[in-house]
C-alpha cells in the first residue's frame, strides 16, 4: 500500500479509511503484481425530490429536481429508474415522460443501485375542456391570407393537437398551422 492512511487490508478486503488515492500491489518471492490505483470517495446516501408530483399528463414531460446528501459527497451520481417504463420513460438524466395511462413508481438510486427516494405517479389523460379561436369573424379577399390562433383549456391537456378544417375549401382553405387563404366569394 503506497499510502496506508487511505486504505487498509483486513481479511483479504480493502477497506477505505480516508478520502484520497493510493496504489496497492501484491508481492511474493521474486514476483510482484501490477499496481492497482484505488480512490476512496464518499457517495450520496440520501436524496430528496424537491418537486414531487402524483399525476402526470400522458405525452408530457416533467423535469425532476433532485437534491442529494451529503452535500460534500465526492460522487454525487444518481439515476432515475421507472418501475414500468411502458408507463413513464426516463428521458435525459431526470426528465419523466408519460407514455400511457397507468401507475408506476419512480426511484432515485445511487451508483450501487440503492434506492434513496421514490414516488408513485399516475399518468392520466386530461381532456380538452374548451378551444377558443381568436377570431370569431374574418373577411378575406381572394388570395388574401390570415392566421387563426387557438387557446386550449386546460393548458396541461394531454393532446394539444388541433386539426384545422374548412367546411368549404373552395371558398377558403386552411392548413395545419391555421393559415387561411381566401379562394372564392362566399361564406364559410
Amino acid at each position: 500500500i503506497s499510502n496506508p492512511n487511505i486504505v487498509k487490508i483486513e481479511e483479504n478486503k480493502i477497506i477505505g479509511k480516508e478520502l484520497g488515492k493510493t496504489t496497492i500491489s501484491l508481492e511474493g518471492d521474486k514476483v510482484r503484481s501490477n499496481e492497482l490505483e484505488i480512490s476512496c470517495v464518499t457517495y450520496i446516501s440520501e436524496a430528496k425530490i424537491k418537486n414531487p408530483i402524483d399525476k402526470l399528463s400522458a405525452f408530457r414531460e416533467y423535469p425532476l429536481d433532485i437534491e442529494v446528501f451529503p452535500e460534500e459527497a465526492t460522487n454525487k451520481d444518481f439515476k432515475l429508474v421507472s418501475a414500468n417504463p411502458e408507463i413513464i420513460e426516463i428521458k435525459d438524466k431526470n426528465v419523466l415522460y408519460g407514455k400511457k395511462t397507468g401507475k408506476t413508481t419512480i426511484f432515485v438510486k445511487n451508483t450501487f443501485g440503492t434506492t434513496l427516494a421514490e414516488m408513485e405517479i399516475e399518468v392520466i389523460w386530461i381532456k380538452i375542456k374548451a378551444i377558443d379561436i381568436d377570431e370569431k369573424e374574418l373577411k378575406l379577399g381572394i388570395g388574401q391570407k390570415s392566421i387563426l390562433y387557438a387557446n386550449i383549456e386546460p393548458l396541461n391537456a394531454t393532446n394539444l393537437g388541433i386539426i384545422w378544417e374548412s367546411e368549404n375549401p373552395d371558398i377558403a382553405s386552411i392548413d395545419e398551422h391555421g393559415v387561411i387563404i381566401g379562394k372564392n366569394p362566399g361564406i364559410v
